[in-house]
């Protein structure tokens, strides 16, 4: 092993308060990456310093939360762009014939038009953050001190470390009503399995 991988694996524990290994199988990619973020943040003028984000316990949730966010768009960016395609042309025509805004036209013809995908991308994102386990397993393994951890990798982890299988499935029993709870309120408020006249 040369010295400049040496320093590399120096540099990515003293980031991280872990081994190189725990993060990456050669201490490397962790440490590139948050050198990467660190560029592109001090360019935008975001910080003035090295900030080491998954180790600090005030920024290490937060950058999962944007992880996950970034991890998402892609398909709810596709999801209103078929909504927002679907929405015909007529109507907007037709409130510009009787004189509405811009804005008269989002509130009074999108955004309602818009309403099924706003409901059903809720529904599908909560209960994909819930179970978001790849993440936060591999990203953070749950550190700082736990404060990354959320029920799903809690779970993995009495299983795979303390063969605690009753416990982790409480845990997951608890994720289901949960995640049936917010289904049934979100079904009740939006009334999104209604049957409505096209």
């Amino acid at each position: 092993m040369g010295a400049d991988d040496s320093g590399k694996r120096k540099l990515t524990s003293e980031l991280f308060d872990f081994e190189g290994p725990q993060w990456s199988p050669d201490g490397k990619t962790i440490a590139a990456k948050i050198a990467l973020s660190n560029g592109m943040a001090g360019q935008l003028g975001v910080i003035d310093a090295f900030h080491p984000w998954l180790s600090d316990p005030n920024t290490s949730m937060p950058t999962i939360i944007i992880t996950n966010t970034w991890k998402g768009f892609p398909f709810f960016a596709v999801m209103f762009l078929a909504a927002l395609q679907g929405i015909p042309k007529d109507y907007y025509e037709a409130a510009t014939i009787d004189g509405a805004t811009r804005w008269q036209a989002f509130s009074n013809i999108t955004l309602p038009s818009l309403a099924p995908t706003i409901m059903i991308t809720t529904l599908l994102g909560t209960i994909w953050t819930f179970n978001q386990f790849s993440v936060i397993y591999f990203i953070s393994q749950g550190n700082p001190f736990g404060r990354t951890e959320i029920l799903i990798t809690q779970a993995y982890k009495l299983v795979a470390e303390q063969r605690l299988y009753g416990v982790a499935a409480a845990f997951s029993i608890v994720v289901f009503f949960i995640l049936l709870s917010f289904t049934l309120i979100n079904n009740r408020v939006t009334r999104a399995t209604e049957a409505y006249d096209v």
